[in-house]
């Protein structure tokens, strides 16, 4: 092929501009993601963490079940007669703790053999009843039926699936909706070195996700047993372990907690 022929300049021919690359705009930055958490170092080799998938797509660990008796307290919340027993005017609740409640003197029963503190949280009205609150529409519904307990009514006594055994600490409340809110519970336990707090009882309405919630900020970490619990509907009281209390606390079963004591005394 012959060489091409340039074309001679003249005085109606103008050079054509020098075109220079387009700069395109910098991108949004590259998102590194979160390291997973290190593996679980044992005798025997390293094992992954355990990883718990949400509906969302994320995951987050759950940890190895470990309970040291001497920094763990079993707290049972309102487990007395006239909440959760004969005395009780809420039938739906008694009927959903009816299965709950051999559970949780199981668990009481694990607890005082291995060494660990149980706590009885109870309702007490004080000054005839008049320290009730009745500004929601729970506490008006049952404050009328709380008007003869006295500190020794059979109604504010623990129910006989539980008991109350040497060394159990009954730490009864005179107002308010939470069991925990501007009572002593939380320095009581820290002054007694427990770090761990493993929380039964009703109920899974209203007072589990508030206690678990409000012990987790004061720096305890919660553990609770399915079977160890109860709320109504029993399909509410489910959707509220899946859903919430699981953010708040380790979930498991009563006989992984049973075993976890055993092996912490053996």
């Amino acid at each position: 092929m012959g060489r091409a022929r340039e074309r001679p300049a003249g005085p109606h021919c103008r050079a054509m501009p020098t075109r220079r690359p387009t700069r395109r705009p910098p991108g949004p930055p590259r998102v590194t993601p979160p390291a997973l958490p290190p593996p679980v170092r044992r005798s025997g080799g390293v094992r992954p963490p355990r990883l718990v998938p949400f509906r969302s797509g994320g995951c987050m660990t759950r940890p190895e079940l470990s309970i040291d008796p001497a920094r763990t307290a079993l707290v049972i919340i309102e487990c007395q007669n006239g909440v959760v027993g004969p005395d009780s005017r809420m039938p739906d609740l008694v009927a959903a703790a009816k299965p709950v409640l051999p559970e949780i003197g199981r668990l009481a029963r694990a607890a005082r053999a291995a060494g660990a503190q149980v706590v009885h949280l109870t309702y007490v009205p004080a000054l005839d009843n008049r320290s009730s609150n009745r500004n929601t529409p729970l506490l008006r519904a049952i404050a009328d039926s709380q008007a003869d307990w006295t500190a020794d009514h059979p109604a504010v006594q623990v129910v006989e699936e539980i008991g109350v055994g040497e060394g159990d600490l009954v730490l009864p409340r005179h107002t308010g909706v939470s069991p925990t809110h501007g009572t002593e519970l939380a320095s009581l336990l820290r002054n007694a070195g427990v770090t761990t707090v493993v929380l039964a009882g009703v109920s899974l309405n209203v007072a589990l996700p508030v206690t678990s919630a409000e012990l987790a900020d004061e720096g305890f970490r919660i553990v609770i047993a399915r079977e160890a619990v109860a709320g109504t509907p029993v399909e509410h009281g489910e959707s509220i372990l899946r859903h919430t209390l699981r953010m708040l606390a380790t979930l498991t079963t009563t006989d992984a907690l049973i075993t976890a004591l055993d092996r912490s005394t053996s």
